[in-house]
Formats: structure tokens, sequence, C-alpha cells
């Protein structure tokens, strides 16, 4: 939180350090401006690759516990435990490859992506919590 507050000072100040030295050429603030924009975006989208890798990570970490866990009740209700772990490890591998491919995303469509992406990381673990809650717990 420090860092994304220094880094925001900084680039500020940058940016009114510009403005003031260079009013008189708008390339050369334009420039700057988009700079700065770069390297924020560019923190902005390594953080949340990171902290959605850790997520993935803890996800798969779930799902391991859920396959060793052996679900109790007739051959149907087995049945449809071992669909409901391996959906749920299918999303997970989904959500992999899209933070995988991120840093293919356009600029101008980073934000609907991330977007997107929280919302569904949001639904699967939700769904890893509930299963857990329900099979897991003895």
């Amino acid at each position: 939180m420090k860092n994304n507050i220094l880094k925001i000072a900084i680039t500020t100040a940058l940016a009114i350090a510009s403005f003031v030295v260079f009013a008189q050429d708008p390339i050369l603030v334009a420039q700057v401006v988009e700079r700065s924009a770069c390297i924020d975006s560019a923190a902005d989208y390594q953080n949340f690759k990171t902290k959605a890798e850790l997520n993935i990570a803890n996800n798969e970490k779930i799902i391991e516990q859920l396959k060793a866990h052996k679900s109790k009740g007739n051959n149907e209700a087995r049945g449809e435990y071992r669909v409901q772990v391996s959906d749920l490890e299918e999303r997970n591998d989904e959500m992999a490859i899209k933070i995988g491919i991120s840093d293919m995303i356009q600029t101008s469509a980073w934000p609907s992506f991330k977007r997107g992406f929280n919302k569904e990381m949001t639904e699967l673990m939700n769904a890893l919590r509930k299963t857990s809650d329900n099979y897991l717990i003895d």
C-alpha cells in the first residue's frame, strides 16, 4: 500500500514538474504523462497477476484436498461429488489460462478483463468454500 502511494506521489510530482518545465511543448507533456500512466498500469497489472496466481495456487490445494476426501453416501452421491470437484478443477484451470495470457490484453480492455476475472474468481472461491464446508467437515 505504501509502495502504491509512493508511486502515485512520484508520478504526480513528475507530471506537475513536467507541466511547469515543458508547458510550451504539449508533445513533451503528453509523453511524460503517458510514461507515468504506463508505469502505474504495469505495476497494477503485476500486482493483480501475482494475487490471481496466489488465489489459483490456493484453489489447487483445496481441490487436491477435495479429491483426496472420500465422499460418503451411495454411488450416485459419490459420482455427483466427483463431477462437482472435477468442475471446480476445470474452472480453476481456466482461470490459470486466462491470467497466463492476460499480458496480451489491450490496455483499453484491461478494466473490463479485470472486473470479469475478479467476478469469476470470487464465484469459484465461493463454490470451493461451499464444497469444502459441505464435504471436508467431519
